[in-house]
């Protein structure tokens, strides 16, 4: 299983973002709909970098619906990290 800054910083190497521009997965509760514990969010992309986006994520939902949150400290109720290009760190 992946944890969750592995799986995103798989996300964001695969889709190539602008500097600057965040993309964030967030902690969600698995259920029999979704059968994944994560979800994606991301800011503003153009259309290319849309579809690699959306084109990812698709797949990632198939091939990892859960990844390990246990490094991933609780902010606000919830967790979540979060990568821009130019930043190497999580969030």
């Amino acid at each position: 299983m992946k944890t969750a800054e592995e799986l995103l910083a798989e996300l964001i190497e695969h889709v190539r973002p602008p500097k600057g521009c965040p993309i964030k997965l967030k902690e969600w509760p698995a259920n029999h709909i979704t059968l994944r514990n994560w979800i994606a969010i991301r800011g503003d992309l153009v259309d290319q970098e849309r579809g690699r986006y959306d084109k990812k994520v698709a797949q990632l939902r198939q091939t990892d619906p859960l990844v390990d949150w246990s490094n991933v400290n609780s902010r606000e109720g919830s967790r979540r990290v979060i990568l821009h290009l130019d930043q190497q760190n999580a969030d």
